[in-house]
Order: C-alpha cells, then structure tokens, then sequence
C-alpha cells in the first residue's frame, strides 16, 4: 500500500512511540521490534494495525500448537513434544515481519539469530522453529487476500457536517471498512449511530468545548493539556504496545499467557480500526476546523482564523480513531489485569519531547487520550465517546469469540 511521501512523512511523526522498560522475555522483545519496524517504515495506522495482528497472531498459533492450552485462531498446527515457546516465537515474528518488510531484513535476521543463539543449539530450539515459520507461513497466507491493498477511488461529499479533505493530501484508507475482520463478521457490525445533527444541541455543546480550548491559540487550555495534547499525536499500535509490554512484564505473564494475550489486543485494536473506517466514511463527518472557519453551526461563530492545537489528520472525524483503538485495547488489557489500579506505566513520545506521561488504571488512560483529540481541537467529544462504545464492543466481542481456553 502506497502513501505520498508527505502522508508518509506524517505517518512518521504521528507512530513515533518509545516505552522505558527493560526487555524481560522473548514475547515482549519481539513486540517491540514489530513496532519498531512498524514505526520505521511510517506504516499509516491503518495498515499497522493488520501488520501487527498479524504478527501477534503468528505468535500466538506458533506458542500455542506447542502447549495447546487454548483453541487456536485458524491454523492447525502440530508442534513435537519439547519444542522450544521462545524459537517458536521469535521464527514466528521473524517470518512475518520480513515478509511484510522486506528492507528491513538485516535488521529482522540479526535479531533472529541473537534470539536463537541465546538457546542451546538442540532439538527442541530446531523443532521451536520449524512451528514458527510454519505459522508465520499459515498467518501471511490466510491474509493474502484480505482487502488491504485495495485500491478503491475516494469521492469526497459537500454538505454541512460533511468531512472537507485536506488540499493535496489524500484521504487515507476509504476502503478500510472492508478489509477482512479478524474476528467481526463483517465491518460494520458495530456500526454506531449517525453523529449529532449540526442543529442539534449536542454539536453546539461540542462546538463551544472544541472551538474554547482546541484553538492553537486557546487561552483556556493549560500547559500540561498541551503537553497531553501533543504525547496522543501518536497513533494506537505504538502507543498501546508499550502499555501492554509493561503489564506483562510487571506481572510475569508466562510465553503462553503473554501470546495470547498479544494476539487477543492486536486482533480486537486491528478489527475496531475497520470498524472505525467503516463508520467514518459511510457518515463523513466532519473535523472542528471546517465547522469554525467555515460556520454551519447555528447560533455559533464563525472564526477563519482558528487553527487546531494539532495537525488534523486526512481522513474523517466520526468517529475517533483513537477513541476506537483505546476502548478496544482497553477491554482486552482488562480482561487480564482487573478493572481496578494496575502496576504504573508510564509512555513518552516524539511528538512531545520530554513529557512522561504515568497511569495506575487503563480507564484512565482511555479518557486522557479522548481528551486530548478535544484539547488538540481536532475532535468533537461525540468522535470520542462513540468511538470508545464502539471499541470496547469489538474488544467484547474478541475476548468472547477468540483464543478461549481448551477443554
């Protein structure tokens, strides 16, 4: 799938997501390479989120033929007696990542022989590999024809509420919608309700809290709301992987369990992105900036001047991409690590230098970036809470569908 390079350059920015935490098993080693490529290449969110369900998912069917713990996602796979998790794992990883990024293959195949090198050179490590590549193998085939590099012609509409597209950018992804779930029947199964029309008093509501404190120039919006802002530039899977790498590590999740749950959060964030897509290009809604500079809100102002706190990415508002993303990852994470006050994680970005931002509840983690598409003036808060329904419907939807222990 082909981005121009100043999409590209975009994309750049927006994945660029580092975690400070230490490497402690091969599951969580590999994640973060695949979002390290993920993020080098400027994969559009989009395409991320497949990329990394793929990977996850590989993962999980290379573990998971070994210790059968669970039903498997698709493949039928037969591990021998003693296969190595972590040579199954890192072949896994290693198959699909290079498959999918190909000049990133020096890269990929040093860290495969360090991973291998680090276990003794016997049986089980060559049995660990085989499952490996097998799955990597099963996963790349069973994807081939999903719908991901279809190349479907964008036809903006013109109306009040309506999406206007950026001048010399084109809309990202508009057939996204229909790119093969992983676990959704189809990608509007949990499509959301129409957003609140523009004469309505939910938009006047969301237009005065976008339009007060989105401005770039927002006298209402304090520093650390800017600083907040700027830190959820980032998009999901670079954002989500580092959060997720944390619990595990801090818990001491076993191969199997931190596999599983990897594919569980990969699938559940891949499937609400298509629904995500589906949902904002069958409604188009539209971003703040054309609804201040342009009016069609009643009883509003009309304010050409106004420009968001962020870059308003090319694709429409509703509903929000990250609200989508976080309710999905949200319910997954939760499913393992409780409701309640979770170990501190901490995340940094690039696109906000020197801000850490710490968390002890996922919720809590979901609202702040919600709040920080408002703050950043690039959402109305409508985007964020149908986004984050829909989400955590899908992840729902995962948790009970997929992976569920075997008899």
């Amino acid at each position: 799938m082909k981005t121009s390079p100043r999409l590209a350059s975009l994309s750049a920015l927006l994945a660029t997501t580092v975690c400070c935490c230490a490497h402690a098993d091969v599951v969580t080693d590999w994640n973060q390479k695949a979002v390290e490529v993920v993020v080098a290449d400027s994969t559009p969110a989009t395409l991320a989120s497949r990329n990394m369900a793929m990977v996850q998912v590989a993962v999980f069917e290379a573990v998971n033929a070994i210790s059968r713990a669970h039903a498997p996602y698709r493949l039928r796979l037969a591990a021998e007696r003693g296969a190595s998790p972590d040579a199954a794992i890192a072949a896994a990883a290693h198959g699909v990542l290079l498959r999918l990024y190909p000049s990133r293959q020096a890269m990929l195949d040093s860290a495969l022989d360090a991973a291998l090198a680090a276990m003794p050179d016997t049986q089980a490590r060559r049995d660990g590999r085989n499952v490996g590549e097998l799955a990597a193998a099963g996963v790349l085939a069973m994807r081939a024809n999903d719908g991901a590099a279809a190349v479907v012609p964008f036809a903006a509409r013109s109306g009040p509420g309506l999406w206007v597209p950026p001048a010399n950018i084109p809309a990202l992804a508009p057939h996204w919608g229909s790119v093969m779930p992983w676990a959704m029947t189809r990608g509007a199964q949990f499509r959301p309700p129409a957003p609140p029309a523009i004469d309505s008093e939910r938009q006047a509501r969301d237009f005065d809290e976008t339009y007060g404190i989105g401005g770039k120039n927002s006298a209402l919006r304090t520093a650390e709301q800017t600083s907040v802002a700027r830190v959820w530039i980032a998009t999901g899977v670079p954002a989500w992987n580092p959060i997720a790498r944390q619990l595990s590590i801090a818990r001491g999740l076993s191969p199997e369990q931190g596999a599983r749950l990897f594919a569980l959060l990969a699938m559940a964030t891949a499937d609400a992105i298509i629904g995500c897509w589906d949902a904002k290009y069958t409604y188009h809604g539209w971003r703040p900036v054309a609804a201040i500079k342009g009016g069609g809100v009643p009883g509003r102002p009309v304010d050409p001047d106004w420009e968001p706190a962020v870059p308003t990415p090319p694709f429409p508002g509703y509903v929000s991409g990250h609200a989508c993303f976080g309710g999905a990852a949200q319910v997954v994470l939760e499913s393992v690590f409780g409701r309640g006050e979770i170990p501190v994680v901490t995340l940094i970005t690039a696109s906000a230098p020197g801000v850490t931002r710490s968390y002890n509840k996922l919720s809590s983690i979901v609202e702040e970036a919600s709040n920080a598409r408002i703050w950043g003036g690039i959402h109305w808060r409508a985007d964020q809470e149908a986004g984050e329904e829909l989400g955590r419907k899908v992840g729902q939807w995962v948790i009970d569908t997929q992976l569920r222990p075997a008899p």
